[in-house]
């Protein structure tokens, strides 16, 4: 696949209509400042994705049915690399973005003043077996060679922190014949092709691969699924989070983006097929296996109404950071009074500035 650097909506057009853009190409970002007429009302906005990101067609989708627009804001949606996607808050890109639980917790631990205000994404996320292993539980995975994706990975140490506590252990590598940590793509050939592991923990693109039909895997842990079974709440993998300046000075337009993302999903849901078949190769799926999984994990609610953003859901998901900091993958986390808005919270500080 062509690799470029970055990648907005609008460049993505550009690249495409030339006969390019089947994947992800190259343009200048930040670039909200340009485009548009000079006249505007709307407040110009920022959002970087990550690329292969489930949200990416939602996210595209919505741009061309102006779901932001209709809430005063002209949005410029730009797909990046991982680096420069992660330090999106940090770095002055946006000042609202989507960023996952490691983003956060390493910005508080480098003391970035970032905060939450909303969920963006339930963990698609899984532990695989070869479909005719033996293995059906965690407990089955004692003595047996796991594959997981790097370490430092906010997915991997949200799904350490949940078995090793669920199974009573202080690590997987003590209770496990031995662990591999390793690239997705590394971890899928090593248990369906050279048979070297018996599990892997996968990413969501490789999660939605092994949901598909004829896939030579089969899921034996869902951590959406458990932690919905033990909090009553799902597990998020990914979070709204905004500069605290930017914040307090602006939280009407805070309300308006998440009402406008709502808008992209609303619509993303009300027209899955179409928008799945325009933009799910930028989410990295093209099999229609792949396309038909995706289709059902959007329909089944991956992405949160933004009212649901409560007090019940931000204490599960803080649930989840104290078992990161009790397995020493960080040493503390955000103050849940200090550093998290409610829906609810935000709403009545809009109508208080």
């Amino acid at each position: 696949m062509m690799e470029f650097d970055q990648t907005s909506r609008r460049s993505y057009l550009k690249y495409a209509t030339a006969g390019i853009g089947a994947g992800i190409a190259s343009a200048t970002a930040g670039c909200s400042d340009i485009i548009g007429d000079d006249d505007s009302d709307l407040d110009s906005m920022d959002m970087l994705w990550t690329e292969d990101s489930m949200a990416i067609p939602v996210a595209l989708a919505g741009e061309d049915v102006e779901a932001w627009e209709d809430e005063g804001i002209d949005l410029d949606v730009t797909v990046t690399g991982y680096g420069r996607y992660s330090q999106a808050i940090q770095q002055g890109e946006a000042n609202i973005n989507n960023l996952n639980a490691a983003i956060y917790m390493n910005a508080y631990r480098d003391d970035e003043d970032i905060v939450l205000v909303g969920a963006t994404e339930t963990q698609v996320n899984g532990a695989f077996v070869r479909e005719e292993s033996d293995i059906e539980s965690l407990e089955d995975f004692e003595d047996q060679h796991i594959g997981m994706p790097p370490r430092s990975t906010g997915t991997s140490m949200l799904m350490l922190s949940m078995i090793q506590d669920e199974l009573g252990i202080d690590d997987l590598e003590d209770y496990a014949s031995d662990v591999t940590y390793t690239d997705p793509p590394v971890l899928q050939e090593l248990l369906t092709e050279d048979e070297d592991i018996d599990v892997m923990f996968q990413f969501t693109g490789f999660t939605i691969q092994g949901r598909a039909e004829g896939s030579p895997v089969r899921q034996v842990f869902d951590p959406d699924e458990y932690w919905e079974d033990r909090t009553g709440e799902n597990a998020i993998i990914s979070f709204w989070g905004a500069d605290r300046d930017w914040l307090e000075n602006n939280p009407q337009q805070a309300l308006d983006f998440l009402q406008g993302w709502e808008n992209a999903r609303d619509h993303t849901m009300e027209n899955t097929s179409d928008v799945v078949d325009q933009y799910g190769a930028l989410a990295g799926f093209t099999a229609d296996e792949e396309l038909a999984v995706y289709e059902d994990v959007l329909e089944e609610g991956a992405m949160p109404d933004i009212e649901r953003w409560d007090d019940d859901m931000v204490d599960a998901q803080f649930d989840i950071l104290d078992l990161m900091v009790e397995f020493d993958f960080y040493d503390d986390r955000p103050d849940i009074d200090d550093d998290v808005f409610t829906h609810s919270e935000l709403e009545d500080m809009a109508e208080d500035s």
